[in-house]
């Protein structure tokens, strides 16, 4: 038994061996320092691989990143645990031991969480921002092409975990941002209440780059920032070819993550660089 035990534990050290990238390799092929590598790689939260050496680091693919987080959710919903309380890792690695890899458990979980992957905590919060947008993106990803707000939000409210969810004080603040990718009309109280999972995710899809709303008829399509180019040239040209003339409030929030598109006066600047302007500054066309 000790002697299966030893060569099964072999067996899976020798696999990791053989899982990502080196830093050896890493500086070989990229024109930075080790100390820029690592910080690329904790801010696009590369995992590195536990019990390799030399140290190993492996880039989740979104698609499995997703499924996993999936069945994280799954185990969290069938435990009736309280997602945004104590959660411990270790039962929802074990439940899921026979799919995934323990230490791509754990890194997709902490990933989801208010704590980050920096931390070491054994038990865990998830973050409800990073929550709703997962759950935004994967219902985006799989209607492929333009659907309702209305169909998709029914959907998300759906699958959200309990307490993570639109609240009531919510409603008003999502309603302003909600308002700009639809008529343009405000609503009565009782309205808001009742399209509080449409306007939340709407406001979600808006503000965080998920995906393009034709206000008149409130269709969405998956249009997601994370996709897009770092390189403002090559972004702007992505923006435009998804879509001829653009609301300022809606370009802004596709210029995050370029180099100054977070700051007013940095977005300002891109876009007198990179686009013209219309109808008072209201639309964006490109130059």
């Amino acid at each position: 038994s000790s002697s299966s035990s030893s060569s099964s534990s072999s067996s899976s050290m020798s696999l990791l061996e053989n899982v990502g990238v080196t830093m050896e390799a890493l500086e070989s092929r990229v024109q930075a320092s080790r100390e820029e590598i690592e910080s690329v790689l904790r801010s696009t939260n590369v995992p590195r691989v536990p019990g390799t050496f030399p140290k190993r680091w492996c880039k989740l693919g979104e698609t499995f990143a997703r499924e996993v987080f999936d069945s994280v959710l799954s185990v969290i919903e069938t435990r009736d645990w309280e997602p945004t309380a104590s959660i411990p890792i270790q039962e929802v690695v074990s439940a899921l031991e026979e799919n995934y890899a323990a230490w791509v458990v754990e890194h997709v979980l902490r990933s989801y969480t208010t704590e980050g992957c920096e931390s070491a905590a054994k038990t865990v919060s998830l973050s409800v921002l990073a929550t709703r947008i997962f759950r935004a993106e994967q219902i985006l990803f799989e209607s492929n092409g333009d659907a309702y707000a209305s169909q998709l939000a029914a959907e998300w409210s759906n699958r959200l975990p309990k307490g993570t969810d639109v609240r009531e004080e919510e409603v008003a603040e999502m309603a302003k941002v909600a308002k700009v990718a639809g008529d343009g009309k405000d609503q009565s109280e009782e309205q808001l209440d009742e399209d509080k999972s449409e306007l939340g995710f709407i406001a979600l899809v808006r503000k965080e780059g998920l995906g393009m709303i034709d206000g008149k008829n409130k269709l969405v399509r998956k249009f997601s920032r994370k996709e897009l180019s770092i390189t403002p040239k090559i972004r702007f040209q992505q923006l435009f070819a998804a879509r001829a003339e653009w609301r300022k409030d809606d370009l802004l929030s596709y210029l995050v993550g370029l180099d100054g598109g977070s700051t007013e006066k940095g977005a300002e600047i891109l876009l007198v660089k990179w686009t013209r302007s219309g109808q008072g500054g209201a639309v964006f066309t490109k130059r």
